[in-house]
């Protein structure tokens, strides 16, 4: 989350690249996801991303 927070707003590859040694994609993506359900989070649609 604090890679989240420092940005502001951030996509998931921007996530990844703020984090040492970051897991895969689709772990990050989930882990958001998971955030957003529990209300801590909330995603704007970019097109497809």
């Amino acid at each position: 989350m604090d890679a989240v927070y420092r940005r502001g707003r951030a996509s998931v590859a921007e996530v990844r690249a703020g984090l040492e040694d970051p897991p895969t994609y689709s772990a990050v993506r989930g882990m958001l996801r998971f955030l957003e359900d529990k209300g801590l989070l909330r995603h704007e649609q970019d097109g497809v991303r």
